[in-house]
């Protein structure tokens, strides 16, 4: 008997559970706006923890559509604003009851799709959600993330900005003068990229550079983190210098004439050294070639 009144309190429990899951599940939400091109100059993006996507499109306008669950019925978890030549994006959806928190069909995002014509500026404050960024022209790119992971192709912009805590950074076949990239521990990947000038600073995150091109300016300094460069072709014109505590330090790039070559210190030059390079790190190991 005690048996079976367990085992009827066990189903009625199960069943209120998942009658509180369906009762509570939040409600599908979906908002879509466009704006002319023409009257845009700059968007800006305050994410709470919803995906965010980037992108280009072949309309004279700019679209974004957010699409997701509501937490609060009564609230829109985004809201969309035309301020003057601007559009601020607001992302707010906290969870206020224990199955507010909970989505199971669908995943929470906002799609921003831009025309092939160069805007004047981007703005994204981002808490938690992950960020891709896709075939984007603009003249400033400027992101700024708690968590969450942010990969960013074809973006041809004359500077960008991006610090992130903990999310790990992609970068790959895009064109920028100017990059500052600078994270805590998050890792960070860059690829392919046609510069003038690039600064990257991390605490315990891997910075790896691939594909580099030869640029003006390059400077990557870890407290921790492992550095890594690898260039898509002989630099002609180049001075460079690599240093480390851990005295885990490789240098192999052709026709480097090294000025000091100790296990903490590397420095040489490349035809007139026009163009700077300058590794640092306190106990990461650093690979150049």
């Amino acid at each position: 008997m005690k048996k079976i009144i367990v085992i009827a309190i066990l189903l009625i429990t199960i069943a209120s559970v998942v009658f509180g899951f369906k009762a509570f599940q939040g409600k599908d939400f979906k908002k879509e706006k466009s704006f002319e091109i023409n009257d845009i100059k700059e968007i800006e993006v305050d994410n709470e923890n919803w995906d965010i996507e980037f992108k280009s499109t072949d309309a004279n306008k700019i679209v974004i559509s957010a699409q997701g669950q509501r937490a609060d019925k009564d609230l829109d978890p985004v809201e969309i604003e035309h301020e003057g030549n601007k559009v601020v994006i607001k992302q707010k959806q906290k969870a206020t009851r224990f199955f507010n928190g909970f989505t199971f069909r669908k995943k929470n995002s906002i799609s921003i799709a831009i025309p092939k014509k160069e805007i004047d500026k981007i703005v994204l404050n981002n808490k938690s959600g992950d960020v891709k960024i896709s075939d984007i022209v603009v003249k400033s790119i400027v992101t700024k993330g708690k968590s969450g992971d942010e990969m960013i192709v074809g973006l041809s912009a004359d500077k960008g900005e991006f610090t992130s805590e903990s999310g790990d950074l992609m970068l790959k076949d895009s064109s920028l003068q100017e990059v500052n990239i600078t994270s805590t521990t998050g890792d960070n990947y860059v690829k392919n990229i046609k510069n003038e000038n690039m600064n990257i600073t991390s605490t315990s995150g891997e910075v790896l550079l691939k594909d580099m091109t030869e640029g003006k300016s390059l400077f990557v300094e870890t407290k921790s983190g492992d550095i890594g460069v690898r260039y898509k072709g002989v630099p002609t014109s180049l001075k460079l210098m690599a240093k480390s505590n851990s005295s885990d330090i490789m240098v192999n790039v052709n026709g480097l004439k090294k000025d000091k070559n100790t296990e903490k210190v590397k420095k040489g030059t490349i035809g007139d050294a026009k163009n700077e390079v300058k590794i640092l790190s306190e106990t990461g190991a650093i690979y150049i070639n």
